[in-house]
């Protein structure tokens, strides 16, 4: 405490006695409205004293807001008295704030000021401190204060003269906060969950202590719920329970779109039923035939290769996938062009076998291709080239850098070569005088922006 003293002391002795620290730069102005300190609740200043004699009279209210958050806690304290005493709407922002203040008289202020006057405040005003609510609720020191728990009571009342569709609106962390207050409570804001758009929001179902016996409406819901958190979570509430899932269920799961589920499916199907999914896959005629991918079998490439026709692109991702498991040579009678551009999943699978499956000469016919066609094309590019040959990497990539000088590209460039501190491959000599002909010009363009590059590729060209 004598040491906190101490510090801000000195520290406002120092503000006093410097004149150059008199004025305020403007871009920190800028900061001191009410409107961008409405939720910025870590801000702390010194400007209260520096900002008195011009705001005394202009804007007395701003004045005491900037004052509600100074590093003196007897700023602090006089700046809240004011608030408390001359309030106006959303003046309750700066008040609630200082529940959480690290000084018991401050703290003391807001929470009497909280018992008396909360209540009263619109429910429009307490959504507009939202963020504010939140803030508080995660402080450790609040969590028994009697001002909180006013807040909740309060929160859960004015709530519930809500309709579904004005609850639904609401900030969807907040109303995770009200629904974890209603399970807590009477729960009479259980109604809405199985409603909410926020899939996190409808797990409180499967995860809150309160919801350990579900309702028929319930389990029915969440079986068949879009979200693959809460299907997947379903069926591991079920497991932790010691409850069998049923054969039914394991099975919907085995043919789910999501990879992960279908994982889950056939390992408890066959625990707890023996079943193989991977001979139900075989009994289908349709695109669920072509889940056999994964399990990619050796035996079945001709099926993958089959399943790359499909116009399901989830068939086509799972069987390239497959395929590059089972036999990765098989690619090379792709078209790799019309791969590359289908989406980002399938180039990040393509992408690892295509340095080792194509030529220098072939790689660099993808070059136009990529380039044409995708917005980090040139990026992709290199990268394929630097997995192949590092110094046609750097050559290709100083010539890239030369013709095309942006952000980006230096940028890339700059993370993989300065990530090299030794290249045990010897650099060709054709190679070496045409790198050394583009550090030249780099330098002589560049230099500034590239002088880590050169000077380390200078140095690894002397040692290989």
């Amino acid at each position: 405490m004598f040491f906190s003293r101490l510090y801000n002391l000195l520290r406002r002795s120092r503000v006093k006695a410097d004149p150059s620290d008199s004025a305020i730069p403007g871009s920190e102005m800028e900061l001191l409205t009410i409107p961008t300190l409405w939720n910025n609740f870590d801000k702390r200043t010194w400007h209260y004293e520096r900002l008195k004699s011009t705001l005394q009279q202009d804007d007395p209210r701003l004045l005491n807001w900037i004052g509600s958050i100074d590093y003196s806690g007897h700023t602090r304290e006089r700046c809240l008295k004011y608030l408390i005493s001359n309030s106006v709407p959303g003046d309750e922002n700066r008040i609630l704030l200082r529940l959480a203040d690290w000084v018991p008289l401050v703290r003391n202020l807001a929470r009497e000021w909280v018992l008396n006057n909360f209540e009263s405040l619109p429910f429009d005003a307490i959504m507009k401190n939202d963020h504010l609510i939140l803030f508080l609720s995660r402080k450790e020191q609040l969590s028994s204060d009697s001002a909180l728990h006013h807040i909740n009571a309060v929160l859960l009342t004015k709530a519930g003269w809500l309709g579904e569709k004005e609850f639904l609106n609401l900030n969807p962390s907040f109303r995770r906060y009200l629904l974890m207050l209603s399970l807590n409570n009477d729960q009479a804001f259980r109604k809405w969950l199985l409603q909410d758009k926020d899939p996190f929001n409808r797990l409180l179902l499967l995860n809150h202590p309160a919801c350990q016996e579900l309702m028929p409406e319930e389990i029915a819901a969440l079986k068949k719920d879009k979200s693959v958190y809460i299907r997947r979570r379903y069926v591991y509430m079920l497991i932790e329970k010691g409850i069998k899932p049923s054969q039914q269920v394991l099975t919907e799961f085995v043919f789910d779109r999501n990879a992960g589920l279908r994982e889950i499916g056939r390992f408890y199907l066959k625990k707890y039923y023996g079943v193989d999914a991977y001979e139900l896959y075989k009994t289908k005629q349709n695109d669920y035939f072509y889940y056999i991918a994964d399990f990619a079998k050796n035996e079945d490439i001709e099926h993958f290769i089959s399943g790359l026709q499909s116009n399901n692109k989830e068939i086509r991702l799972i069987c390239l996938k497959a395929l590059s498991i089972a036999d990765s040579q098989e690619l090379k009678n792709l078209n790799f062009k019309a791969i590359l551009l289908e989406n980002r999943k399938v180039r990040d699978i393509i992408s690892w076998h295509l340095p080792q499956l194509l030529s220098l000469d072939e790689l660099f016919a993808l070059r136009d291709t990529l380039d044409g066609t995708l917005s980090t094309g040139i990026i992709y590019y290199l990268n394929l080239l630097a997995r192949k040959s590092y110094w046609q990497f750097v050559d290709t990539a100083l010539s890239e850098l030369l013709a095309n000088p942006t952000d980006a590209l230096f940028n890339y460039i700059d993370g993989v070569i300065l990530s090299k501190s030794y290249i045990y491959v010897n650099v060709p000599e054709v190679l070496r005088l045409s790198i050394l002909d583009k550090l030249s010009s780099l330098k002589n363009e560049h230099y500034h922006r590239a002088h880590a590059i050169i000077k380390l590729l200078e140095s690894l060209m002397k040692t290989t």
